[in-house]
């Protein structure tokens, strides 16, 4: 990419937070799934290095039921840990008659997103006050208004061209 994120990506390519797929390219348009965020993130945080070893001992996610032995796999039990609180998704599984699960190959929406970086950086003190600017603040749902909140106040997040969070929208590669 030679746009806007080509800086960011390059960073997270160097750092192994971020890998591309097979073909050898990055797809940073595409929109990220539950296992590609868990992965960048656990990596950031240094708790799984780039060879995929686990530098603290991996949480128990039994739990879950859908954690099949996927490329995955060595990063998501560092994901569901402290600080990270990477939560299953219950109603994805709901949906699949699964009772609990990682939702893997789900597409993470940036609200979503945007929860699971506030949790892993201690940014949850924000309010809606902190995104009531934008045309769609009343579509942040209220379990990531806090989240949102912090990381809008602290310059993290911006609104598009057009002044809109799009909270229910996915978030993609490049944008993580």
């Amino acid at each position: 990419p030679a746009g806007w994120s080509h800086d960011a990506l390059a960073f997270a390519v160097e750092h192994s937070i971020l890998s591309g797929y097979g073909d050898g390219q990055l797809h940073p348009t595409d929109s990220a799934t539950r296992a590609q965020m868990a992965t960048m993130l656990t990596v950031m945080v240094g708790a799984v290095d780039g060879q995929k070893k686990a530098v603290i001992t991996p949480a128990d996610l039994s739990a879950f039921q859908d954690l099949a032995n996927g490329w995955y796999t060595p990063y998501v039990p560092e994901a569901g840990k402290r600080p990270l609180h990477f939560l299953g998704d219950g109603a994805t599984m709901a949906q699949t008659n699964e009772s609990e699960g990682f939702a893997m190959e789900t597409k993470i929406t940036r609200e979503q997103a945007f929860t699971v970086i506030g949790r892993a950086f201690g940014l949850r003190d924000g309010s809606a006050s902190d995104f009531a600017g934008y045309e769609d603040a009343s579509r942040v749902s209220a379990y990531a208004a806090g989240c949102v909140g912090a990381l809008v106040r602290a310059g993290y997040v911006q609104g598009d061209t057009r002044n809109r969070l799009n909270p229910q929208a996915t978030i993609t590669r490049e944008e993580l």
